[in-house]
């Protein structure tokens, strides 16, 4: 009776630390999957953020677009006008000039 009862305690040692090596790598497994649902949680959330900053830098260059645009047309419009204006001074000049001219005539006559 005593090898077979030795047999049966080694046999039941043997069972229990396969069982707890199965719960020691089920432990270990459960401690990886809570890293991996953290780590993709992180990302999810990285990505959320750097959306959110890409959407916020591309709404500041559309309005610094829109900006440019406006100041550009209103660039050109000054410049036209101020060529209006020239062409008006030019052409007050002138007649200026046509008064003075025959105002001089009239008095050496």
């Amino acid at each position: 009776k005593r090898p077979r009862e030795s047999w049966v305690k080694n046999y039941t040692k043997q069972g229990q630390g396969q069982v707890g090596s199965v719960i020691v790598s089920a432990i270990l497994a459960l401690l990886a999957l809570v890293v991996s649902i953290a780590a993709l949680y992180q990302d999810h959330e990285n990505i959320s953020s750097g959306d959110k900053w890409q959407a916020g830098v591309l709404e500041e260059l559309k309005t610094a677009n829109e900006k440019s645009s406006q100041a550009e047309m209103n660039h050109v419009a000054t410049l036209q006008l101020v060529e209006q204006l020239r062409a008006r001074v030019s052409e007050l000049e002138s007649r200026l000039t046509s008064k003075s001219d025959l105002s001089k005539k009239a008095q050496q006559e």
